[in-house]
């Protein structure tokens, strides 16, 4: 496997790249965004992290991509933002859903052949929603649904647990209210069950070390939990 990470910087993101430099048949990551994760400057990490620097208004541009080796087979997407910190509705559309269609359109452009893709989305992406956040998510899912992948897998995590570099109110303060009580979230809960960064990276790369059986696969937020924290 040899996977490209986008969001390597975030919550799950630091966690996939821990996750992948401690994957045997993984020898190399390649890693896009403003910043190196921090994890690249790690003894673990020299040689094995790629990182490439770009800002998300090239995503889609082939001086990009040309940057890149043609032989990648996984691109991770753990980009993510909320309406806050992107500071209007306009640009959050700008970095979660446009910037992820244009640097996937950009990589099956330079690829001979088509990469898996593996996208951290949202419980309740829907494109139809009422709710801004789950229909832009919803629509991003739609529109990679008709890109030609070779397989493209959804993750729906619900409120997400973990230190975070940044700081975001409205999370902490559910963190707070609901670590202490997610052990209540059993059965039928488990689907809106608080879940960790940690985990959901676990997932990921899981499912990217299988053969997938459908071309379009969601991974939800209970089959995460059943499979790495019960």
């Amino acid at each position: 496997m040899i996977p490209l990470v986008l969001g390597a910087t975030g919550l799950i993101g630091q966690q996939l790249l821990h996750q992948l430099l401690n994957e045997p048949s993984c020898q190399l990551i390649w890693v896009v965004g403003r910043t190196p994760p921090q994890l690249a400057s790690t003894p673990l990490a020299q040689g094995k992290i790629h990182f490439i620097q770009a800002q998300i208004d090239v995503f889609g541009t082939p001086a990009l991509h040309q940057q890149l080796p043609n032989n990648l087979t996984h691109l991770f997407c753990c980009l993510g933002s909320t309406l806050k910190a992107a500071g209007s509705k306009q640009q959050f559309i700008a970095i979660d859903q446009q910037a992820v269609i244009n640097f996937t359109k950009g990589q099956i452009a330079a690829q001979p052949t088509p990469p898996h893709f593996l996208l951290v989305s949202a419980l309740g992406a829907n494109s139809r929603s009422w709710f801004f956040y789950n229909r832009v998510k919803g629509e991003l899912e739609d529109h990679l649904k008709q890109l030609s992948l070779a397989s493209l897998h959804l993750f729906h995590p619900c409120l997400l647990l973990g230190q975070r570099t940044h700081k975001r109110a409205l999370e902490d303060f559910c963190q707070r209210v609901f670590v202490p009580a997610a052990a209540l979230f059993n059965g039928p809960l488990l689907k809106v069950r608080p879940i960790s960064g940690e985990t959901v990276a676990k997932a990921m790369l899981a499912q990217a070390l299988q053969s997938p059986t459908k071309k379009v696969n969601v991974i939800t937020n209970e089959q995460m939990h059943r499979q790495f924290t019960l």
